[in-house]
């Protein structure tokens, strides 16, 4: 799913979501977001945590600023910003997934896009930013080729509600033309090499936030896709 292109001098662009602080040295923009599934509920996400992995990942993608584009952004180490948040099976439909679970068919087949006839807001998908002060940030790469090595990753470890019947409609995706379902797109877990993960902890309540805090800004912008 896309956002809009929208030129600086347009006056809507100011209202373009975009996320800074804690361990990132800039602000980077909304480009987009895409979600990866298994065939099962066992697997689908493509981080595991606590030797869990989640039926589905959520990835909100983010250019840096400094780049006109996300083709640039891609060859510099601080090019692009991924939030991740895992999804699990619950009794309950989550509705704030309903504006996307019910337009899948929309793009059924392979290479297919189209329109949402409807709008909703990016902070509906998520929980409440106060909800999210935990989270596990770390330098890595895309997981679709060409996995460049641009990406810094901020992972939400806690949840968020998907009912069977909605993760069922994901995996009747076609991956092909022969309607073969898009399932287990996920990239195999690589191994963490060099890298530092750092973790951010919950606060008190009456804590005030400090520098290690990551702030969303204009996250009630209305995501349309197009």
């Amino acid at each position: 799913m896309s956002i809009p292109k929208l030129q600086k001098e347009d006056p809507y662009a100011k209202f373009i979501p975009y996320v800074f602080g804690g361990r990132l040295h800039s602000e980077y923009e909304l480009e987009g977001l895409h979600f990866h599934w298994g065939d099962t509920n066992s697997y689908g996400s493509e981080h595991i945590l606590n030797d869990i992995r989640y039926p589905l990942e959520m990835h909100i993608v983010h250019r840096n600023r400094k780049y006109e584009s996300v083709a640039e952004a891609l060859n510099h180490p601080d090019g692009l910003t991924v939030l991740g948040f895992f999804f699990q099976i619950r009794e309950k439909e989550n509705k704030n997934l309903a504006s996307i679970v019910r337009n899948l068919w929309h793009v059924h087949d392979v290479d297919s896009a189209t329109n949402l006839n409807e709008t909703f807001t990016l902070a509906s998908l998520l929980p409440a930013v106060e909800e999210m002060e935990r989270f596990y940030t770390y330098k890595g790469s895309l997981t679709t080729p060409p996995c460049s090595e641009a990406v810094t990753w901020i992972l939400f470890p806690d949840p968020l509600p998907i009912s069977v019947y909605q993760m069922n409609k994901f995996r009747h995706l076609a991956s092909d033309s022969n309607d073969t379902p898009l399932i287990n797109n996920y990239r195999h877990l690589q191994s963490i090499g060099s890298r530092r993960v750092f973790v951010r902890k919950m606060k008190p309540k009456d804590t005030p936030r400090n520098n290690d805090t990551i702030f969303f800004d204009k996250w009630d912008w209305l995501m349309k896709k197009h």
